[in-house]
C-alpha cells in the first residue's frame, strides 16, 4: 500500500512538472513567432517608411503584413489541444488574439504609431514578452 501511495505521489509530481515544461515550450514557440512578426514589421517599415498604423488593431496589422507578403501566417502552438491559426474572421478579437479562448492566456496584442510599435505576447505560463521599436 505504501509503495502504491509513493508511486502515486511521484506520478503526480512528474505530471505537474511535465505540464509546466509543455507550457514553457509553447511559450518559447510564441516568442519565436512574435520575433518573426517583429522582423516582418521592420521589413514593412523599410519598404513603406513607417509601421502599419493600426491604432492597436492586431487584425489590421496581420492583414497589412500578410497581404504585403511580409508574413506568411501565424500559427500558435495551442494550449495542449492542437495548433491555432490566426484568422481575421471568427472568434478572435480585432484588438487582441486569444488562440485558446477569449480572456485566457496566452494572447497577443499590437499597438502602433507611424514611427514605432509594440507586439506583446502574454504567455500561457505567466508573464509577457515585449517586442518594440524604437527600443
Amino acid at each position: 500500500m505504501i509503495v502504491i501511495a509513493v508511486i502515486a505521489i511521484l506520478a503526480t509530481i512528474s505530471l505537474f512538472g511535465l505540464t509546466s515544461a509543455q507550457k514553457s515550450a509553447r511559450d518559447t514557440q510564441r516568442e519565436q513567432m512574435a520575433n518573426a512578426v517583429r522582423a516582418s514589421l521592420e521589413r514593412y517599415n523599410g519598404d513603406n517608411n513607417g509601421y502599419p498604423n493600426s491604432g492597436g488593431n492586431f487584425s489590421d496589422m496581420y492583414v497589412s503584413l500578410t497581404t504585403g507578403n511580409y508574413l506568411s501566417s501565424m500559427v500558435d502552438p495551442g494550449c495542449g489541444t492542437g495548433q491555432k491559426t490566426f484568422t481575421t474572421q471568427g472568434a478572435f478579437s480585432a484588438s487582441q488574439w486569444w488562440p485558446c479562448g477569449a480572456g485566457t492566456l496566452p494572447s497577443y496584442s499590437y499597438s502602433s504609431v507611424k514611427t514605432g510599435y509594440s507586439v506583446v505576447v502574454y504567455k500561457e505560463g505567466g508573464g509577457s514578452a515585449v517586442f518594440a521599436s524604437p527600443q
